[in-house]
Order: C-alpha cells, then sequence, then structure tokens
C-alpha cells in the first residue's frame, strides 16, 4: 500500500511547465459512508467501488457522530477508525463531510468560531495522513484524510440568505473548522459546499451565501468549492446547451460571487437523472457529464481544477432509488445503464492522466499514460465550437496503426490509420460525446493533442457580460454623480407595477460610507413586472462629449440571492432605452454599463433615432421579476454612488 505516497512523489516531480496530470479513478467513488458504520453495508459499498475501478469515498457524520453528547464545549467526535481501516486495505480515499440541516437546531444548537475550530482540530489531528490513527496502526503510505468539508447543500434551509440561522454564522463555522484543521496541518484541503443551488435555479450567488464565503476562497481558507450537478431533460437539459454544465457553473459562481482565486473544483454529486428520457439518453448524458466533472479548468482556461467527482449514487439500487440510482442488484452487482458508463469510462482510463481540456472552446479533452493516448470529445450544442459528425484528432502519435471509437454503449469502431499527426474521423454520432483510444503514446506536449484553435483558452475574463465590467480602461472622467443626499434624494421615486409593499427610502450604505437609495417590493404570480427607481437629478443635467465612451457607474446590492436589474432610460427627445441586465447580489458590487451602445431595446419618442440624445430626461432602476417570486416580506434593492462616467477612446 504505498501508491499514496508514490503518487505524491509524482506529482511534485513534474516541472511548472507541465502540470500534473489527473488519473480518472484518482477522482472518481461515491458515499456514503455514513455515521461510521461496518458490517455488510460497508463490505457491500467496497466490493461495488472495486468493481467499478473507483478509489474515492465520502464519510459522512450527522451531528450526534461528532459531538456526543451534544455538548458543543467539548466535542467528541465518534471514532471512524474501523472504518478508515478497512478503506486502507482496500485501497480506497477517504475524504469527511460533517453534515448539519436546519431540523437539527432545536435539540443540536450550531456551535461557535471556537467549537468549530475544536472539531476541525480534533479530526484533523487523528485522521490526517501520518496522524493519530496512522501512527496507531502503523499505516505510512501517506494514507489518511486530507479533504474535510463540511453542511451539505446548505443554501436549502437555514443557512440561506434570509434563513434561520443566515450565511454568517455558517462562515463562521466553516473558518472556525477550516482553521482548526489547519492549525494541525496547512497541507490539508477544506472545501465548502457541496452546494446545489447554481445546477437546480441557476442561482449563482448560492442562495446568498457565496458573497460570504468568498473571502475564505480568496484568502485560501477554503481550497475550493463543491458544487452538485443534477443534468435533467427537463429542468437542467445538457442538450439545451452548455449553461447546465458544472464548468460554466463553476465559473458563474466565481464570477457572480466575487471570487478571484484560482480555486479548485470538487463534486460529491452528479448524475444525468433516470426520469423522462429514455435509458440510451441517460446514459449517453452520463458520459457528458462524467467528463464535464473530470476535466474543469480555472481561470486561465487551461489549468486543469478537478480534485473529486463523485457520482450519486453509485451504492443505490433503482428498484429502490429510481432516479439517482446507478446499481440493478448488488448480489451479483449490475450496473444500471449510466452505471454502466462510469465503469466503462474507468475501464478506458485506467494508467490514463487527462493532461489537456479546452471544455469552454473546442470540447477537446486529451489523456495519455503509457502505452496509449485517448481523446474525449463532448460532441454536444454549446459544449464545443464545432458540433458535427466528424471531428479532427491532432497530435496521433506516429506510430499508431488504428484509432478506437467508443460511444456510451461501448466499443463502436476501429478504425486503421497509415500516420500520425493529424487524423479525421468521420461517421460520427451528432449529439453525444465520443471517445477515441489509440494505442500508442508520442512525444507531444499537452498542448499538441488538442486543435490549434485551442492554443488560446478561453479565460474567465472573457466570460463576463460584455455591458459589465470590473473596471474601466484608461482614466476615465466623473462628469457627474448621485449620492442620495438629503437635498437632491426627493429627485426619486419609486414606480413600475404598483404593489402594496412598493416603496423608496433614504437609508445608510452599511457598510459602505454615506447613503444609498432603498427601493421595497414584492414579486408574485399576481404582481410580477418589473419595479423601478426612477429620477436623475444631476444625472439629467450632463451633456457628453460626443465620440467618447459613456458609462453609467453605480453601486448596486440586492436582499435576495439573485435580482436581474437593467437600466431605462428617457433621452431629450422622450425616446426610451433599456440595457441589457445585470445581476445584483447580496453583496455590494460596482458596475459599469454602456449608456450609448448596446442597448436591449430602443422605441418611442419624438424624434426616434435608436440613439440616446443627451441630455437625458430620466434615468431608472429597474428590477425584473425574471429570476422568481419575492421571499415572504418582500425584498429590497439598494443603490448608491451613481456616477456619470466617460473614458477617452
Amino acid at each position: 500500500m504505498h501508491k499514496f505516497f508514490i503518487l505524491s512523489l509524482l506529482c511534485a516531480a513534474v516541472t511548472a511547465a507541465e502540470q500534473p496530470g489527473i488519473e480518472p479513478a484518482h477522482l472518481i467513488g461515491g458515499g456514503n459512508l455514513t455515521n461510521g458504520e461496518i458490517g455488510p453495508a460497508l463490505e457491500s459499498q467496497i466490493e461495488v467501488l472495486t468493481t467499478l475501478g473507483g478509489t474515492r469515498a465520502r464519510i459522512s457524520l450527522y451531528p450526534d457522530a461528532y459531538i456526543i453528547g451534544r455538548n458543543w464545549d467539548a466535542p467528541q467526535p465518534k471514532s471512524i477508525d474501523a472504518v478508515m481501516l478497512r478503506l486502507h486495505t482496500a485501497g480506497i480515499r477517504p475524504m469527511l463531510l460533517l453534515e448539519y440541516y436546519a431540523q437539527f437546531l432545536s435539540d443540536h444548537k450550531f456551535g461557535t468560531y471556537d467549537q468549530w475550530k475544536v472539531i476541525g482540530a480534533t479530526f484533523a489531528k487523528r485522521y490526517r495522513p501520518g496522524g493519530d490513527w496512522a501512527i496507531e496502526n502503523k499505516i505510512t503510505d501517506g494514507f489518511g484524510i486530507d479533504l474535510f468539508t463540511a453542511f451539505n447543500e446548505p443554501e436549502t434551509g437555514a443557512f440561506r440568505l434570509g434563513g434561520a440561522i443566515g450565511p454568517k454564522p455558517y462562515v463562521d463555522a466553516l473558518r472556525g473548522f477550516a482553521d482548526g484543521i489547519h492549525g494541525v496541518d496547512k497541507t490539508l484541503s477544506v472545501a465548502a459546499g457541496g452546494f446545489m443551488a447554481a445546477n437546480a435555479w441557476k442561482d449563482w450567488t448560492l442562495r446568498g451565501i457565496g458573497p460570504f464565503i468568498a473571502p475564505l476562497l480568496n484568502d485560501g481558507t477554503l481550497s475550493g468549492i463543491d458544487l452538485h450537478t443534477y443534468y435533467d431533460v427537463q429542468w437542467a437539459p445538457m442538450e439545451s446547451g452548455f449553461v447546465v454544465s458544472a464548468q460554466n457553473n463553476f465559473d458563474q459562481v466565481k464570477l457572480t460571487c466575487g471570487i478571484t482565486r484560482d480555486i479548485d473544483f470538487y463534486t460529491t454529486e452528479f448524475n444525468y437523472k433516470n426520469r423522462v428520457a429514455k435509458p440510451e439518453q441517460v446514459a449517453a448524458g452520463m458520459l457528458t457529464g462524467i467528463w464535464d466533472n473530470l476535466a474543469i479548468v480555472g481561470n486561465d482556461g487551461r489549468t486543469l481544477k478537478s480534485r473529486l467527482a463523485l457520482p450519486w449514487n453509485i451504492f443505490h439500487e433503482q428498484k429502490t432509488d429510481e432516479e439517482f440510482g446507478m446499481a440493478v442488484t448488488h448480489k451479483p452487482y449490475v450496473p444500471s445503464p449510466n452505471g454502466a458508463v462510469l465503469k466503462r469510462v474507468l475501464e478506458l482510463t485506467k494508467g490514463l492522466q487527462v493532461i489537456a481540456a479546452d471544455p469552454r472552446g473546442t470540447g477537446m479533452i486529451a489523456l495519455r499514460g503509457a502505452d496509449r493516448t485517448m481523446w474525449v470529445w463532448q460532441n454536444r450544442n454549446g459544449w464545443t465550437d464545432r458540433p458535427g459528425t466528424s471531428v479532427e484528432l491532432c497530435g496521433v502519435p506516429v506510430n499508431a496503426k488504428e484509432v478506437e471509437v467508443y460511444g456510451w454503449e461501448g466499443l463502436r469502431k476501429k478504425i486503421a490509420i497509415t500516420k500520425g499527426g493529424k487524423v479525421t474521423i468521420d461517421g460520427l454520432t451528432a449529439e453525444q460525446t465520443t471517445m477515441f483510444v489509440v494505442p500508442a503514446i508520442g512525444k507531444e506536449k499537452p498542448d499538441d493533442l488538442l486543435p490549434a484553435r485551442a492554443a488560446k483558452r478561453k479565460t474567465i475574463a472573457e466570460l463576463r457580460d460584455p455591458t459589465v465590467m470590473a473596471d474601466l480602461p484608461g482614466k476615465p472622467q466623473v462628469l457627474t454623480k448621485e449620492t442620495f443626499g438629503a437635498e437632491t434624494f426627493s429627485n426619486w421615486s419609486a414606480g413600475g407595477d404598483v404593489e402594496p409593499s412598493l416603496a423608496l427610502h433614504r437609508v445608510e450604505a452599511t457598510p459602505l460610507p454615506g447613503f444609498c437609495a432603498q427601493l421595497t417590493y414584492t414579486f408574485s404570480e399576481k404582481a410580477a413586472g418589473s419595479r423601478i427607481l426612477g429620477g436623475g437629478g444631476a444625472l439629467v443635467a450632463v451633456t457628453p462629449e460626443a465620440n467618447k465612451p459613456i458609462y453609467l457607474s453605480f453601486l448596486v446590492r440586492s436582499s435576495v440571492g439573485r435580482r436581474s436589474v437593467r437600466i431605462r432610460l428617457s433621452d431629450r427627445d422622450n425616446e426610451s432605452a433599456t440595457t441589457k441586465a445585470i445581476v445584483a447580489i447580496p453583496a455590494w458590487r460596482r458596475m459599469y454599463i454602456r449608456l450609448d451602445a448596446d442597448f436591449d431595446a430602443v422605441w418611442g419618442g419624438d424624434k426616434p433615432n435608436a440613439a440616446v440624445d443627451w441630455p437625458l430626461r430620466s434615468v431608472g432602476f429597474e428590477a425584473m421579476s425574471w429570476d422568481g417570486g419575492s421571499p415572504d416580506g418582500g425584498e429590497k434593492l439598494w443603490i448608491s454612488d451613481v456616477q456619470v462616467v466617460q473614458v477617452a477612446p
């Protein structure tokens, strides 16, 4: 049992110029191994894992298993010694999840920063590689828990913005947990999540929690984030494009929540749900989903960031878990169609490492091992820039004699080839992921195995809405501003679709200095439409210079996880225009929106010309009901420090 230590040495030996490869089997596994239980259930889980070829497992503990006696002042974790020993003999690496849900509040309380710090330190000291448990059992191969998480899917209840606990106590507990772990060993990883909101509702604020954990991700307290992805033919269809992908959710969560560090990606739950769709579609979708989660890239579009990929649920039988179960029977073990896809991927990739990927562009992934080279093509609309029925493989070894073509169901054909380099494969199935294996290896650099157009990867900065920027180029000149002082606030009013809660107030812009406008409203099935903070004051008195880009710069915050907001203008000749929408989240963010281009719509006016003529008559901040109804009690939108800015071309 020396493979854990040897793998670490191999990764450390790779030069900075060529990033370490990722072997799929080292990321894939399953969960949950619950509350330290041993016996037939654990043995069945280990048998499934070893039959599939996965090497990872999630141990989950509920409060009574990590706060024995419910004494937060002296937390005593339940021993998982026996589970650890059994996993070690089976060659399966564990990670740890501490569960906590709203229903535990009444009789378990929650715990403070200091109490969670003790819990983190206790588990790390005992179960880390080289920890007390390893020493007692004379285990010296590097086996142990090196990834810790807490609070599964917290955004569904108590910890969401507006929930019974709210984000701040949750974040304090998470920080304490991480600080306790890192006080024992700084090399251990602590991840946030897993989160479901990005996948379930396209809520990239994670129900308002994301901006609160962003500082912990940016300063390295947390190594990365765990995002759950359930592809669904009705509610999250990969067939409709890349927007439902794990890669896109990872990117959008970072962009929306202000996560700037190049963090790691984990998923402890993903699957293509077995509902509505035919089994063949589910299996084909599962193949796409596996590679989506195995080949996540970071901010530069190049660095591989996948660190864990656990399908949910390889242990469940379909007769008791029809949507998620990936087994037909356990005795003997017979996988379901999507379970068979997972097994096939692990068989094909045994001994191979993912060495290059371009999920935001070409949809190509490259792997290589000691005796063969492999390519994966995510051939779906939106998942590749050139979907179709043929593909060009690049960097094929010169000594290659044939290409094996695999789909979700297995080997489809073998194609004889007479040369290496670039090889075109025709007659492929459209709208499916296809895998190609060549029983040969060459000396090509990892990027040479991808299409030439992938040389320039799409970075996360290029994914930003072009109408909304983190900063402006050059030296912007502020032409005028609105700070919502007592003398100018009377120029503003609340409008749009009128309903009883609609109101406007001037309040402090906490934690920012000064004041802001607070628009209160409620969206519901009977009161949808939009709500507008309208007026202008000094903003409508300015006339910018011609031929210089003009922006409206402002700070915005929402009381809900996600609220779309656009700018509505009325110009000198009474012509109206609306901009593309930005997303307000539960944290102050500065936005820049072009006021002389990129309009979503322009209409009306005394002298219509589809352009804004200065000076303006009015400016409105329009909250849209597109993102759904308001919570009980309504919601609020805050606007502060509004500026008209011009930049020299």
